[in-house]
């Protein structure tokens, strides 16, 4: 992609983009609810839930 023109930053998001999609970081820590005292949430659900927010971002 890099030889193609794309620039590093869009190659970089586009290889963390495919780690989600294939599954790559689906597992959730533990320490994240004892953190946060509130239960860990799915990317999908994260997605869901700031879809305005990123939107507008774009």
């Amino acid at each position: 992609m890099l030889g193609a023109g794309w620039p590093a930053r869009s190659v970089e998001r586009g290889e963390l983009f495919r780690l989600y999609a294939d599954g790559l970081a689906a597992d959730v820590s533990p320490d994240i609810e004892r953190v946060t005292d509130r239960p860990a949430r799915s990317y999908r659900q994260f997605a869901a839930d700031h879809r305005d927010a990123c939107l507008a971002s774009s």
